[in-house]
């Protein structure tokens, strides 16, 4: 079952909103509706930065703590 409801968004937004859907050959509403869902499916808790990127970067020891102690700003 569907609900209608009422919002106000930015114009721009809107007429952005407007041209995807002639794009994709479909409904503006069909196309907020995707995004909405999108968007709520997505609000959930978040894994932290490490978790996403663990084992994504193989270094040594040495190496990393050869970057951990690098002065990035040149401040003695």
């Amino acid at each position: 079952m569907k609900r209608k409801i009422g919002t106000t968004i930015d114009a721009t937004l809107y007429e952005q909103t407007k041209d995807v859907a002639r794009r994709q050959g479909r409904g503006v509403n069909d196309v907020i509706e995707e995004a909405l869902a999108r968007y709520v499916a997505g609000s959930g808790p978040r894994p932290s930065i490490v978790e996403q990127t663990r084992g994504s970067f193989r270094v040594s020891e040495k190496a990393f703590r050869a970057i951990l102690e690098e002065d990035l700003y040149g401040v003695d």
